[in-house]
């Protein structure tokens, strides 16, 4: 067990480096120039971005070393509860991942876990991807994909991103009326829409102005069906580091509860 949690707190430590470095970075690039105005024959105002950052190789490094950690300590706790039952370890025992019940059914056909007691193989499939409403946004997910990316090459693409600010200032010379917003594209290339609002109509002299950052940000690795193309990087970490302490929590519980560890 306390191999399992030493993986967890490296984890969390190469986190807490990332992070820190990031913000780092973050708060030494100047925000991006930003070009504004109607787009032609619309109401909607958009906001066009330019420049693009290199981002330090490091930092997909960094990210990929958090994943195999936290991939590592679920894989570990099956090692140590079929271990503890007297059973043997052998390669394919692995704490299953899947967006689907089908692909979870093969994968325990196949003997992941193999010597788990029933009660704790029940636990494990209540954490599966396939009983969230969307799998595409499984933490969990998230862990299994681009672990398996990072064993051949780097974690994803690591990108500098425009984020908007807390604050969006409107000024129309008279009371204007917004029907809508864009998410915003957070990879804009250069002169590239990145954010646009919506007004009921053209307004003679609407001047918006918002606070542009930029951002360190992860980009949706290919095999992934996630809805979106990218995600801040330390937040999408953190969620998923928040994910993994969750699951192997309750599993231990369990496998405690039972006597199984």
């Amino acid at each position: 067990m306390k191999a399992i949690l030493a993986k967890l707190i490296r984890a969390d430590e190469l986190l807490l480096n990332l992070a820190r470095e990031v913000r780092e970075f973050e708060a030494s690039l100047s925000p991006p120039r930003v070009d504004k105005g109607y787009k032609s024959g619309t109401s909607t105002y958009a906001f066009f971005a330019h420049g693009d950052v290199e981002v330090p190789l490091r930092f997909a490094v960094l990210a990929g070393e958090v994943v195999h950690q936290l991939r590592s300590s679920l894989d570990h706790l099956i090692a140590h509860v079929v271990f503890s039952q007297g059973g043997a370890v052998t390669r394919v025992h692995q704490f299953p991942i899947c967006s689907t019940q089908e692909n979870y059914q093969h994968a325990v056909a196949r003997g992941c876990l193999e010597g788990v007691p029933v009660r704790l193989q029940r636990r494990i499939e209540g954490c599966q991807p396939f009983n969230m409403e969307d799998p595409r946004v499984s933490e969990l997910l998230v862990v299994q994909e681009p672990n398996n990316l990072d064993k051949h090459r780097l974690l994803v693409v690591v990108a500098a991103a425009a984020r908007v600010g807390q604050s969006i200032r409107v000024s129309c010379g008279e009371d204007a009326t917004i029907t809508g917003m864009s998410p915003p594209n957070l990879r804009p290339r250069d002169g590239s829409e990145f954010f646009s609002i919506d007004f009921a109509r053209r307004y003679d002299q609407t001047d918006v102005d918002i606070d542009v950052q930029s951002q360190v940000a992860l980009q949706r690795p290919t095999v992934l069906n996630w809805p979106f193309d990218f995600v801040p990087l330390v937040f999408a970490l953190e969620q998923v580091s928040r994910a993994v302490h969750q699951v192997v929590g309750a599993c231990l519980h369990e496998a405690e509860a039972t006597n199984t560890v």
